[in-house]
């Protein structure tokens, strides 16, 4: 979790890092956010290119639910914008 420190100059609130060491894959999960991070309106992901690219989510309790793979020791990046 990588916080910014002027999210209104940066253009975003935030990125996190996501890495899975269980070599099955988790086929769609759920991520608990701080209390600042749970009224974002986009979520994007990095694609291989280095665009930023929106996800679709869920928004949970606690954060949201993503209908994503997260393979083996692939890190997936997360923006929230």
């Amino acid at each position: 979790m990588n916080e910014a420190t002027d999210p209104a100059a940066s253009g975003f609130s935030g990125m996190l890092t996501l890495i899975n060491l269980c070599e099955d894959t988790a086929e769609g999960f759920s991520i608990h956010l701080p209390p600042q991070w749970r009224d974002v309106d986009e979520y994007c992901v990095l694609e291989r290119d280095g665009a930023w690219k929106p996800i679709a989510y869920t928004r949970t309790n606690d954060g949201i639910a993503l209908p994503l793979d997260l393979r083996y020791c692939e890190p997936l990046c997360i923006l929230l914008r």
